[in-house]
């Protein structure tokens, strides 16, 4: 059975700009007491331990934003903690897990498509100085606005949905810094890789990643069919 979109994941949709056809769906923690963690996942995925619960929230998530998608069948999502997630034939998606909750986009899959998807929590001040010269160079710090907190950690982000999206087409990525922000502004941020990745992936060809983020999360999304303005 289809799973209606509820009310926020359609308001999260509409903010996000995703494309018709593509389905998300997102379960997040409120602070606790109350509701307690994983309060929106059925009983049994709550009861399951905490080292299995993020991978199991995101394979439930997964499956109902292949619903929303239109897949009709009722194929599990496959996760494993150190590897991408395995589809449907014909399907492609993405999840992200966080303390925070978990996210998950799909649709279906054509040739070249990519989609990568990141839910994270702001860094701290001490992430941030920890994080910073590994998740950009100088050069690419200095072309940002701002080198706040909350902008390296929508950097981090979109370079997470990025290595997500781009990882089945490109296999690894070396690291951060392997793509590099050129530009930003309050809706997207903007990448070109730092080297020739690939044949189809030139120096200088950009792509750019959506983003939202409220204090609390970010949230970022990768996708082939978000480049065309």
């Amino acid at each position: 059975m289809a799973v209606r979109e509820s009310r926020p994941d359609r308001l999260l949709r509409q903010a996000l700009r995703l494309p018709a056809g593509m389905g998300i769906d997102v379960g997040l923690n409120g602070p606790a007491p109350p509701p307690a963690p994983y309060h929106w996942l059925p009983s049994r995925i709550r009861q399951a331990s905490s080292k299995r619960r993020p991978a199991l929230a995101g394979s439930f998530c997964a499956r109902r934003a292949l619903s929303r998608a239109g897949y009709a069948g009722t194929a599990k999502v496959k996760t494993e903690p150190d590897g991408p997630a395995i589809w449907p034939e014909g399907w492609t998606g993405s999840i992200g897990c966080a303390d925070i909750g978990a996210v998950a986009v799909a649709a279906p899959s054509h040739a070249g498509e990519w989609l990568g998807v990141d839910l994270s929590v702001p860094l701290t001040e001490l992430q941030r100085r920890w994080l910073e010269p590994l998740l950009a160079t100088r050069a690419e710090l200095e072309a940002l606005t701002s080198r706040s907190t909350e902008t390296l950690s929508l950097l981090y982000s979109a370079k997470e949905a990025l290595q997500r999206a781009l990882q089945p087409l490109l296999g690894d990525i070396p690291d951060y810094q392997a793509m590099r922000c050129v530009r930003m502004d309050g809706e997207w941020l903007w990448f070109e890789p730092a080297v020739d990745m690939d044949p189809h992936w030139p120096a200088q060809r950009l792509v750019k990643v959506r983003y939202l983020s409220t204090g609390q999360w970010v949230l970022t999304v990768a996708s082939s069919l978000q480049q065309i303005d």
